[in-house]
This record gives C-alpha cells, structure tokens and sequence, in this order.
C-alpha cells in the first residue's frame, strides 16, 4: 500500500506540474489550453479520489468536489483529443455536452436508492467506456490525412495512451480484496507511466499542436523561388496541373497516398507542400476546397439552375449529399441551396 501511493503522489505531482507548465506557458492560454488544464485537474481529483489510502482516511466524510472533479476525466478527455485531433468544424462548447451531461446525471444518481445500480453503472462505465472508443475510432480512422506531421507522428501514442487509460479506469481500488496491494500497484504503475507520457507530449508539441494554422488558403499554389526548394517549387507546378487540369479531385476515395503516386513524390514532401503552402491540415479539407470551388461555378450559373445538388454532388466525387452539404457549409457558410438562390438571385 505505501509503495501504491508514492507511485500515485509521484503521478499526481507531474499531472499538477504539467498543469502549471501550460499554465505559464508563452502566449496568452487558448480554448483548447484550458480544456486541456481543466482535464488534468480532474485526472488529479481521479488519483486522489480511487487512492485507498485516501478512501482509508474519509471513510468517515464525503469529499464531493473531489469526487464530483473525478467523474468529468473521461468526457473531458474525449472532447480534449477531439479538439485536438480531429478537424471537423464543430462547434468547441458542444464537445462538452458530454461532460455537462454526466455531470448532472451523476448527481441525479446520487440522490437515487441503491436499487438503481445500473444507472450509476451506466454513468460511470458505460458512457465514458464509449466516450472512448469514438475518439479512438476518429483519431485512428484521421491518420491517413492529418497533413501536420508533429500531430501525425503523436496520433499512434496517444492511441496506446488512451487505450491504456481506459484500462486503467475499469480497475478500480474499491473492486480489490482487503490486502491485495498488487492490485493497487499495477494501477499506480500505469498512471505514473501514463502521466510521464501526458507530460512529453503537452509540454513539449509546441504551437504545433495548440496554434490553429493561419496559413491563409488558396486556389492555387503561387510559391515565391526565393523561399521554396526548388524540387517543391517543381512538386507545386504538377500539384497545381493535378489540380487544375486533370481534375483528380474528381475521383471518389482520392487519398494522399493515391494523390501522391500520380505526382510520383515521396508522400512527406506532398503533406508538407499542401499544409505549408495551402494552409490545409487535414487532406480531406484540402480535396474539398477544389470541389467546393468547382460547385460554386456551377451553382451560380444561371444555365444549370435546374441542376440537382445531389447530382452535382455525385460529380464532384462526394459519395452522398450529406458530406457535401456538410464540406460546402463548412467553406462558405450556406448550404448548397441557399448559396444558389443567393447568387442567382444577384446576377
């Protein structure tokens, strides 16, 4: 037991130190940055909250905050890999709908009689449990078009590293036979393990990972010589006629690595080129800029007014209409409808 709870004071202090790190860190703390905070200071009610020794000491007491701080580490965690791995466009403040939810939830729970267990099993593993295998769907499912190559190369460890922690929430001390400190140990061993690898990662990604790229975007690519390699300068050249005249956009399921066998370049080169120089930083936002310019013309030329948008979709190499309302009103606000009657009704 003492050796359990050094290892998870030990746990609990790098969590606390990489918090003040963020805390203090260059630049004035974004959204992300404080989901990100607010994430480890639950992470920290979670070690002090599932120590025995601490159970041990308030099993007199009730220690709600600590407890309440606890319950919010799994959909915090999520709609922190979320923001930070993932891309789509949603709305930040609704990929906490998750938290606010189990938080209210748990404390309907508490004022519940004992007969209600499997809703207190429902909140507390089966929702986070979940929570979990979609955010590590989405990052694994992301790999192949994540453009930044910092975040790229983190996507696979922080995979393991979430797996890992969802194994370490299903063990739990309350579940351990009186006297069996393996149990404990094995639990507190994962977190330090866990809580070292937290540490490298946030403290040492940079702005790569906190900063949005604010490489404006374009329809081509204009390199200045001065400034780009001339076997990227030739890469951009082929990228633009790839674009531009052959339209390989066009094909349905067109990925990077697809994309850059035609060019007959190495992938990194292209991956760097298109976020670098485009400002994309995922392929998949990259493939549907070029649609959605290519509908635009078509939307607002009076000759095709009677075009179906599903149709048009089905051109432009979306599988269904949904993805391309979705990846149209990402890029211009409307949907495909509105962007038509507005623009037809100016000319």
């Amino acid at each position: 037991m003492i050796l359990a709870t050094a290892l998870r004071g030990g746990a609990a202090g790098i969590f606390l130190l990489t918090a003040l790190l963020l805390i203090l860190g260059d630049g004035r703390p974004t959204k992300i940055m404080w989901l990100v905070i607010a994430f480890h200071v639950s992470v920290l009610a979670h070690i002090v909250d599932h120590s025995v020794a601490w159970r041990v000491q308030i099993a007199a007491q009730r220690h709600d905050v600590v407890w309440f701080l606890a319950i919010l580490a799994p959909p915090l965690l999520w709609a922190m890999l979320l923001n930070l791995f993932d891309d789509a466009k949603s709305h930040f403040w609704f990929r906490l709908v998750p938290a606010v939810f189990l938080s209210v939830a748990s404390l309907i729970s508490e004022l519940l009689s004992s007969d209600y267990h499997w809703v207190r099993w429902l909140i507390y593993n089966a929702i986070p449990m979940a929570l979990m295998a979609h955010v590590l769907w989405v990052m694994g499912n992301g790999i192949g078009d994540d453009l930044l190559e910092s975040r790229r190369r983190m996507r696979f460890p922080v995979i393991v590293a979430a797996a890992i922690y969802v194994f370490w929430l299903t063990l739990d001390d309350r579940g351990a036979p009186e006297g069996l400190t393996t149990f404990s140990v094995i639990q507190a061993a994962i977190l330090v393990a866990l809580s070292l690898g937290n540490a490298l990662l946030f403290v040492g990604a940079g702005p790569l990972v906190w900063v949005k790229d604010a490489t404006p975007k374009s329809e081509h690519l204009v390199p200045k010589p001065a400034e780009v390699d001339p076997l990227d300068k030739l890469l951009a050249a082929r990228l633009t006629r790839a674009m531009d005249q052959d339209e390989v956009w066009k094909q349905e399921g067109i990925s990077i690595a697809v994309l850059a066998r035609m060019l007959d370049v190495p992938e990194y080169r292209l991956r760097r080129l298109i976020n670098e120089r485009l400002g994309h930083r995922n392929f998949a936002d990259f493939i549907n800029s070029c649609r959605v310019t290519a509908a635009k013309a078509v939307l607002s030329n009076p000759e095709f007014a009677t075009k179906a948008v599903s149709e048009l979709a089905w051109e432009l190499g979306f599988a269904s209409l949904g993805p391309f309302n979705r990846a149209f009103k990402d890029n211009t606000g409307l949907s495909p409808t509105a962007w038509r009657l507005k623009h037809l009704a100016d000319s």
